[in-house]
């Protein structure tokens, strides 16, 4: 988001539909488009940081064979948190009506996609998220630190001395196993 942007700080007019179709910084608010000019450009700008990493890994775990092969062509990928966070390039303060949108959009896109896992790349997602994902034993869940942070590429003690990267790999090719592929 622009830094000058406040159309999203506050949730409530957020959720109940504000007007961004003048906003110059709209297109930033659409993951769809995000995604496809960041393969167009193989993720260039540094604000992509997140997707050229989880691409990166993803092919290391066996998804996609190349640049050519994005696993971001065989996967589906959102934002667990339906509105941009106040700050851009900051974590998102979570309000109540964060944590109902983005659960209920969760669960419908679980239901019509019925994934074999679901990867949270942000701990702060995943502990907004655990209590809305409970019902879908048929999905094993993983999360990982952020890939724009350092902790993606650090082991740490709490995750066995793993990195996020090592973290998201290993949980790629677990399911690859589980579903009769080579990883």
């Amino acid at each position: 988001m622009d830094r000058a942007s406040d159309y999203h700080h506050d949730a409530a007019g957020w959720y109940a539909g504000i007007d961004i179709q003048g906003k110059p910084d709209r297109t930033w608010t659409i993951t769809r488009n995000i995604v496809a000019n960041g393969l167009a450009n193989q993720w260039k700008e540094k604000s992509k940081t997140i997707y050229r990493n989880i691409e990166a890994a993803a092919v290391d775990a066996g998804v996609g064979t190349s640049k050519a092969d994005s696993p971001f062509h065989s996967m589906a990928f959102m934002n667990y948190f339906q509105r941009p966070a106040q700050v851009s390039g900051k974590s998102i303060v979570v309000s109540a009506l964060d944590k109902s949108h983005s659960s209920m959009v969760l669960n419908t896109v679980l239901e019509i996609l019925s994934p074999q896992i679901v990867i949270f790349c942000s701990v702060l997602a995943w502990r907004a998220a655990r209590e809305s994902v409970q019902g879908h034993q048929h999905i094993r869940f993983a999360f990982t630190p952020h890939p724009a942070t350092r902790w993606w590429h650090t082991p740490m003690r709490k995750y066995k001395h793993k990195s996020g990267r090592q973290i998201f790999i290993e949980a790629l090719q677990t399911d690859c196993r589980i579903a009769g592929r080579p990883a």
